[in-house]
């Protein structure tokens, strides 16, 4: 049997943790020591995960600033607000980080998160962080486009087989017959 080459298996453990880790926050909460959440931070962050929660913030502010420039308040005093709380959302983005860092540490022994890191810390660990926002784009793109295809696949083959099987005949019948 082929093992899958370590590249592909810390593909998978991004790929998990980007698209539904997090639903799992509500999962009970493990111990871990200060240590393993600490190395697990350091995976979140050397894994490129961060980039999403930086660009959260910066959504978030401008969404909301938005709101009260719509009630009439002034928007260079609304600028002026979400500069002087920088320092809070900063804290915030460390309240995600912390999240994201205790969901992988509840997945992955402190000695795996270790050898993940050793990956990221490589010529090719920084080469898939690096290539992992456009790899994710184009394989939503060829997901969605593979679906239009399954779709019609399904469609055709179920319309081949139910007129294989007489089911149009059927159909006729039952309608002929509600119509009397």
């Amino acid at each position: 049997m082929k093992r899958p080459s370590s590249a592909l298996a810390v593909f998978g453990l991004v790929f998990a943790l980007a698209f539904g880790a997090f639903a799992g926050a509500a999962n009970a909460q493990e111990e871990v020591s200060e240590s393993h959440l600490q190395a697990a931070r350091d995976l979140v962050t050397n894994a490129g995960l961060t980039d999403s929660f930086d660009g959260m913030v910066p959504r978030v502010t401008n969404s909301v600033a938005g709101r009260f420039v719509n009630r009439g308040m002034p928007s260079d005093m609304i600028r002026e607000v979400i500069d002087d709380l920088q320092p809070e959302l900063d804290l915030q983005r460390r309240v995600i980080l912390n999240r994201a860092a205790r969901i992988m540490a509840n997945r992955f022994t402190e000695e795996e998160i270790g050898e993940i890191n050793a990956f990221f810390e490589t010529p090719a660990g920084a080469k898939f962080v690096d290539q992992q926002p456009g790899f994710v784009d184009d394989v939503l793109t060829t997901t969605g486009e593979w679906t239009e295809e399954l779709v019609e696949y399904v469609e055709v083959r179920m319309q081949a087989e139910l007129s294989r099987r007489g089911a149009e005949s059927a159909a006729e019948e039952e309608t002929s017959g509600a119509t009397e």
